[in-house]
């Protein structure tokens, strides 16, 4: 027969197994930002990186374990362990050496302009940027007068 002690326990439970749950879902994913975002641990990483992706898979492992094979008690701690190990699996080693930023996007300059007179096209932009970089004159407190307006009705 149920007391009234465990009837209060079960609703009680059920929002810290939802956040223990929640938390051990994001591990993989908070393990990858940790090692993503620290220099350190990236070289680290990379110099030991067989172990690296060995341990990944070891989790991947226990975590199948920890759900569909092993009893109580060592399932959750196949689990536990599972869980943050996994988030080193997803890790791939860069075979080209290159850098993804913005400077390598080099691979094929645009062709030349038509007619190819590059200094044409310089001197009429720099005409252009001229006649359109002329300073305001200040008003009377030292700010840029306004510009006319363009139609009478939105004075």
């Amino acid at each position: 027969m149920r007391g009234p002690a465990d009837n209060r326990a079960g609703p009680q439970r059920i929002p810290i197994v939802l956040a223990l749950a929640s938390l051990w879902l994001l591990s993989p994913f908070a393990t990858g930002v940790m090692l993503g975002s620290s220099p350190h641990a990236r070289r680290l990483a990379g110099r030991y990186y067989p172990l690296l992706v060995t341990l990944g898979v070891s989790g991947l492992a226990l975590v199948v374990l920890g759900a569909f094979v092993l009893p109580r008690p060592a399932s959750l701690v196949a689990l536990g362990l599972g869980g943050p190990l996994s988030g080193l699996s997803f890790w791939v080693r860069r075979t080209d050496g290159g850098d993804d930023g913005p400077g390598d996007d080099d691979d094929e300059p645009e062709p030349p302009p038509p007619g190819g007179d590059w200094e044409r096209i310089v001197r009429e932009f720099e005409r252009h940027v001229e006649g359109h970089d002329r300073p305001t004159s200040p008003g009377r407190d030292g700010s840029p007068e306004p510009a006319a307006p363009v139609s009478p009705a939105l004075v």
